[in-house]
């Protein structure tokens, strides 16, 4: 039977209808990924690879954190609330010279 299913759902798993090459991602996925790809450059430093990877990593255990206690849209509204401060109190990033 899982043969079958995996005939149905197309080359590599995507339902019928999902755009060619997108691998079942919407567009919308990956407005949201680059979105957070922009919110921890962004708040790490520019430039900066070291301010970059801890500011993904605070973002991430914010998004994660937020999504156990409530639901995951709102854990977004959560790490996008704490870019918003950090970018009010360090306009040039964490690790920014």
């Amino acid at each position: 039977m899982d043969i079958l299913n995996g005939m149905q759902n197309g080359p590599r798993g995507q339902q019928q209808g999902a755009p060619a090459g997108s691998g079942g991602m919407s567009p919308m996925t990956m407005a949201l990924l680059g979105l957070l790809a922009y919110k921890a450059i962004k708040g790490g430093g520019l430039g900066n690879m070291l301010g970059g990877f801890f500011a993904s990593f605070i973002i991430s255990l914010i998004i994660a954190i937020g999504g156990y206690y409530s639901s995951t849209e709102l854990s977004y509204v959560f790490a996008f609330t704490f870019f918003i401060v950090l970018m009010l109190i360090r306009p040039r990033g964490l690790f920014a010279p």
